[in-house]
């Protein structure tokens, strides 16, 4: 795979556990998180430009499968 596809890869829509993962914590620590920062996420995938807002919100700059390099 080349770096393209994993760009690409970075910028789907994600659950909540894969969101989670790609955050290096585990889904109750960001449900607890999102709930600390007053985040409500509906049900169903999270787009890109959510994930952004929520990296935001919780002070995380983006992360992308690159980063984690």
């Amino acid at each position: 795979m080349n770096s393209d596809h994993h760009s690409m890869d970075a910028l789907r829509a994600l659950n909540k556990k894969e969101l989670a993962s790609q955050m290096g914590i585990s889904e109750s620590s960001l449900r607890r998180l999102l709930k600390k920062a007053n985040v409500t996420l509906e049900r169903g995938l999270i787009s890109p430009a959510r994930q952004a807002e929520i990296f935001q919100a919780l002070g995380w700059r983006e992360m992308t499968r690159i980063d984690a390099k």
